[in-house]
């Protein structure tokens, strides 16, 4: 049986293995940050150390398997990192800008998104890192350009002129829906690329969130992580807000024609759409087959919609177009939730937290008596109800 033997190299030969990869360190350290020029060291070490070590034909080999994962990876990271966030260095960042743009995201964008040319889900650090560069790339002559383009209009402070752009940058869209009886991505579908019969209409959102320059969007199928009571707890609390930040809503009356027979579609009885309805800044009405209702860009300045949607709800233009959320006018709102159906008992009293401004302890199981907290909590505030109000 023959036997080989690998024997250490001779000393001379280490020594010059170690002169070559410090020359060729020198020659990639300008460019370190680079994937490539990365790949390429790293494969200069795992030559100098197979030539050292092993026979050509296992060196061919191993080149060949080296350069397989080497190509794997580079498609790996491309696919994760899209945007190019393997940074130059030296890249000039303002630091407040930065700041606000780590709050922004921490604590203000929902917990998932769906990066909208991709159809996958990205967390909040993900999305950090998707628009680093981005971020770093604002200039002092761009927050002074904000501020010099609020003239006419109350002016912006610095601080409040970085918030602009940081959510000019992280523009996202939300969707407003009636769920399917059966089929709707939910969150682990989306994570395992799983696409079930709804699937379809998650990909006409994502059409329609780009066209409003949106590269991120948010659905309440797929978005919340519901087994993690934790983060269920924050979407439920931080919907109205996220609904409200976000840069436009799409919403789709599947049985709607037209505007004149809108108020039949059964969008109208899903409690959740409540605030649906009233938090979006921006809101775009498709129905059947995704046909635009109008041709606004935002229906909630076509006074058109703005009749159909008052006569289907009864809520006056004013509230459909700018609603203000607070325990003011509590009649009128109960009056207004009255006309939505909730599946749970519990989501009665969750649905109205955003609008009623108020916090609530999430804690399925407890039936009607958390509705019954939040109605006798309204009633004791009434009309004359101001600032938050803790339900417990």
């Amino acid at each position: 049986m023959r036997v080989r033997v690998h024997t250490c190299p001779q000393p001379r030969r280490a020594e010059h293995a170690a002169v070559k990869l410090k020359s060729r360190l020198r020659v990639y350290k300008g460019a370190a940050s680079k994937l490539t020029a990365m790949g390429n060291f790293f494969e200069d070490l795992v030559h100098t150390v197979m030539e050292s070590t092993l026979t050509e034909e296992e060196q061919d080999a191993l080149k060949a398997k080296f350069h397989k994962l080497r190509r794997d990876v580079i498609e790996d990271v491309r696919n994760i990192f899209p945007h190019g966030q393997i940074l130059e260095p030296g890249l000039p960042a303002l630091p407040d800008v930065m700041e606000a743009y780590a709050t922004y995201v921490n604590n203000e964008l929902p917990t998932y998104l769906v990066h909208v040319p991709e159809k996958r889900l990205v967390s909040r650090q993900e999305v950090k890192k998707m628009y680093r560069r981005d971020l770093m790339a604002v200039t002092e002559a761009d927050i002074t350009k904000v501020v010099e383009e609020a003239a006419g209009r109350s002016v912006p402070t610095r601080e409040e002129a970085i918030k602009a752009l940081v959510k000019g940058k992280l523009k996202y869209a939300t969707f407003s829906h009636r769920w399917l009886e059966r089929g709707e991505p939910s969150f682990r579908d989306i994570l395992m690329s799983f696409r079930p019969a709804g699937y379809s209409k998650l990909v006409n959102f994502c059409e329609k969130a780009a066209e409003y320059d949106c590269c991120l969007a948010w659905s309440d199928t797929c978005c919340i992580n519901k087994d993690s009571s934790t983060e269920l707890e924050e979407a439920i609390r931080s919907m109205f807000k996220w609904y409200r930040d976000a840069h436009a809503c799409i919403a789709y009356l599947a049985e709607a024609t037209s505007i004149e027979d809108l108020g039949k579609d059964v969008w109208f009885t899903r409690g959740w759409t409540l605030q649906e309805l009233l938090a979006p800044r921006m809101m775009k009405f498709y129905g059947k087959d995704w046909v635009p209702l109008t041709s606004s860009i935002n229906d909630k300045q076509d006074v058109r919609m703005l009749d159909a949607l008052s006569r289907a709800t009864g809520i006056p233009h004013r509230d459909l177009r700018c609603f203000r959320p607070g325990t003011c006018d509590v009649h009128q709102k109960m009056m207004w939730a009255s006309n939505w159906t909730i599946t749970r008992v519990e989501d009665i009293a969750y649905s109205l937290i955003g609008i009623f401004d108020v916090s609530l302890t999430i804690a399925y199981g407890e039936g009607h008596r958390t509705f019954y907290n939040h109605h006798q909590q309204m009633r004791g505030m009434g009309d004359h109800g101001m600032g938050r109000a803790s339900i417990r």
